[in-house]
């Protein structure tokens, strides 16, 4: 692994996706933000150039070693979304793109609903049973699992792209839905499917775990899969939608709302910026507490 170099022809062009999952999150500066299943750091990345205090939490050391180097002033830490290893509504804001949707929804939904503070947001992005990246993903995840002998089966059971099952996750909280798209464009079928099998962490690793000629065969079929799925003439592109879910939580009577504390913190910051004494800009902190 070279460094945030390695990540870029893959993770560059999910970069949109993250970034629009932290505008449906309204993330305010200040705000403490948990990327669940971060990846490389794309979310963290775009809620850090929010504003936001931002932790990441992935199973994976290889790409966690990525996000700190992407997100210097960020905490990113190997652990389960499953099992956060975080106190109660220690967050404002939560998301995760295209990592938790593909756990079991219960286990993870209650630990998001768990860690999130009464009034704060939870994005969920999902991919649709079909489509190129899934469907790429799921060549790989195949071969590994028979490879350690494991079920070769990669559903989870839970349908995130049905808007019914989401809502019933997150009940009694309100969601809202948004169906996106992101565009994938690369030189040729063979360069997409370079970028996956010759630069991203995780497929490097199963590498180690299939061996080579295992390798080259899923390679091959992806790369085949890559020319059946273009949308281009002369170069390769693919069309994948998906679904992204906001949920918001609801407040407890008695507590402050988010807006008042985005506020009360916009306001500190604006006069932290202004050239002041050390006593006036105590005084003009305290009267505004």
């Amino acid at each position: 692994m070279g460094g945030t170099r390695d990540h870029v022809p893959v993770e560059a062009q999910l970069q949109v996706a993250a970034d629009r999952a932290i505008e449906l999150a309204r993330v305010r500066f200040g705000e403490r933000l948990l990327d669940v299943c971060c990846g490389t750091g794309n979310a963290s990345a775009a809620g850090a150039a929010a504003g936001a205090l931002v932790t990441g939490i992935d199973l994976d050391e290889s790409v966690i070693r990525i996000a700190r180097e992407r997100v210097p002033a960020g905490k990113f830490e190997i652990a389960d979304a499953i099992h956060l290893p975080f106190a109660n509504e220690s967050f404002d804001v939560a998301v995760s793109t295209f990592g938790v949707s593909l756990l079991l929804g219960q286990a993870a939904v209650g630990e998001l609903l768990r860690v999130v503070r009464p009034g704060g947001r939870i994005v969920i992005t999902a991919w649709p049973e079909t489509g190129s990246i899934l469907s790429a993903r799921s060549i790989l995840r195949r071969a590994v699992a028979e490879a350690q002998g494991r079920p070769s089966s990669v559903s989870n059971s839970t349908s995130w792209h049905d808007r019914g099952t989401v809502r019933d996750l997150f009940a009694p909280h309100s969601v809202e839905f948004f169906d996106e798209r992101i565009v994938f464009e690369a030189a040729s079928s063979q360069a997409v499917a370079a970028q996956y099998y010759d630069h991203h962490p995780q497929w490097l690793q199963a590498r180690q775990v299939v061996g080579e000629s295992v390798y080259r065969q899923l390679r091959e079929r992806a790369t085949r899969f890559f020319d059946e799925v273009n949308e281009h003439a002369s170069a390769w592109q693919a069309t994948d939608s998906y679904l992204a879910a906001v949920a918001t939580l609801e407040s407890e009577p008695g507590r402050a709302s988010f807006p008042a504390d985005a506020g009360r913190l916009e306001r500190w910051r604006l006069l932290l910026r202004q050239p002041r004494s050390p006593a006036e800009t105590a005084a003009k902190i305290e009267n505004q507490r």
